[in-house]
């Protein structure tokens, strides 16, 4: 990954400063008195010198994605790490009006680009998801004494540009859940075996269409018909996302009519309920909707 963000930062460089690769150098050297010394033409010198997280871009939250090999589950993956890279950035010229002329244009280009272009990404970065931020910020921030730093390195102190690139790092950390689609909160009198006598239910559900294709932005309703009474609506109709997935809730525990509709198909009705049995869980944990439907 560092190869490919050197490999753009270069391709931006040049482009920026519209100067070709061979009268132009740009290298990612230690610049130490024995680098700097045989350099004699000009010369922009990328250093990398730290690698931290970004602790103010942490997400803790994990993504959950559907699990491509049991619908019934669910991969819970996590966020990628927030990395900060930070460069001294110099230049380096015969002469000193040269050096100063090729720094400021150096600075123009980077404060052009806060986020690194989609067309100077090489390699692995041209799939990286995220923005990848290029910020100037005082070198301060990691080295507390630049004097310090370029007498350890035996060269002469320089203006420099302190670059901090933030990457996002995948660690590849995922772990497979069960699919959890409801959960019942009780509420009542608890009853002699310690049950409670009543519960709401937030439910959800898949919608398929025949051949098990998920059917998306299918409208899902339940109807609810208590004895003696005529069918009514338990709260609004929503819409299944791309997954065929839906939620639906909170409902009291019951008998139902699950009702799903897609513009020009007959609506399609299909009965559950929704019951806990004894101090058992909710049955039943999720419904499957199998439309009788052609995939559109």
């Amino acid at each position: 990954m560092l190869d490919d963000l050197d490999d753009s930062l270069k391709l931006l460089l040049l482009d920026e400063l519209g100067i070709s690769s061979s009268k132009l150098d740009i290298s990612f050297e230690i610049p130490t008195g024995e680098w700097s010394a045989p350099v004699n033409r000009p010369t922009i010198n990328l250093y990398l010198y730290n690698l931290r997280e970004n602790t103010e871009l942490r997400e803790m939250e994990w993504t959950q994605v559907p699990d491509p090999s049991n619908p019934r589950r669910t991969v819970m993956k996590r966020r990628p790490l927030r990395v900060s890279l930070s460069y001294m950035v110099t230049c380096w010229t015969s002469a000193i009006e040269d050096q100063h002329r090729l720094l400021w244009a150096v600075f123009e280009a980077l404060f052009r680009n806060p986020v690194l272009p989609d067309e100077a990404r090489r390699g692995r970065l041209k799939s990286h998801k995220k923005p990848i931020k290029l910020e100037i910020s005082p070198s301060t921030d990691v080295i507390k004494n630049v004097t310090d730093y370029w007498t350890s390195i035996g060269n002469e102190i320089r203006p420099a540009v302190n670059l901090v690139v933030t990457l996002a790092m995948d660690l590849q950390q995922t772990q497979s859940e069960p699919l959890v689609l409801s959960r019942v909160l009780r509420q009542g009198l608890t009853t002699a075996g310690g049950a409670m006598e009543t519960g709401n239910v937030l439910l959800g559900g898949t919608t398929r269409f025949q051949g098990g294709a998920p059917a998306p932005r299918v409208a899902v309703r339940v109807l609810r018909a208590d004895p003696g009474e005529a069918p009514r609506q338990i709260g609004p109709s929503e819409l299944t996302d791309q997954d065929g997935r839906f939620r639906l809730g909170p409902l009291p525990l019951g008998q139902y009519t699950v009702v799903a509709e897609l513009p020009e198909r007959a609506p399609h009705q299909q009965n559950f309920q929704l019951e806990v049995k004894g101090e058992g869980p909710l049955s039943p944990f999720s419904i499957d909707i199998d439309l009788p439907w052609e995939s559109r």
